[in-house]
């Protein structure tokens, strides 16, 4: 499958549609300018159309095995996970002191619609972990953050969904919860 990242398009909304240049105003984002964001799209463009978007067809032809308590999957699959977990991808949100990029939601979801557009299937399993990094550094205690955020910011640990609600299936909108105190 070819891939061509739409980063031109991506650059016109964030400039003329996001005004990201707002994102100045906070001192976190201060030095970020449209040319570095642009510098970060290119690359991961080259990512996504190069090494993500050839493993598209691997994942509909080799299917994951399961074997004694391991799951593998094909082993394109893993040399291209970690290319993005080697480039900083998983944690491109993620607080710098714990290895992240810091960079801004909007830049990160340009990035994760490259991603997604390339391999769907693989672009899935970095996805989850930004959700529980963004959690535990807004939510958690030091010693949470300390024990997690490092390595799921790295890749080296990924993040999961469990869905337990025993008739919903994947209907998450089914799904209904009840809060009880615990003793």
């Amino acid at each position: 499958m070819n891939y061509i990242a739409p980063v031109d398009e991506m650059l016109f909304q964030l400039e003329h549609v996001c005004n990201v240049k707002k994102l100045n105003d906070f001192e976190k984002y201060k030095n970020l300018d449209i040319t570095t964001i642009k510098t970060i799209l290119d690359e991961a463009a080259k990512l996504s159309s190069k090494t993500i978007a050839p493993i598209n067809r691997v994942g509909d032809t080799v299917h994951p095995k399961k074997e004694n308590d391991t799951v593998l999957c094909p082993p394109e699959f893993l040399k291209a996970y970690k290319e993005i977990a080697v480039g900083g991808w998983v944690g491109m949100s993620g607080n710098e002191s714990f290895g992240g990029m810091d960079l801004p939601l909007v830049v990160g979801s340009c990035v994760n619609e490259m991603l997604s557009s390339a391999c769907l299937s693989l672009a899935l399993n970095p996805l989850m972990p930004q959700g529980q990094i963004d959690a535990l550094q807004s939510h958690a205690s030091e010693e949470l953050k300390n024990k997690f955020l490092p390595h799921l910011i790295s890749g080296r640990w990924s993040g999961t969904m469990n869905l337990t609600e025993e008739k919903a299936g994947s209907d998450v909108g089914a799904l209904s919860t009840t809060a009880t105190p615990s003793n």
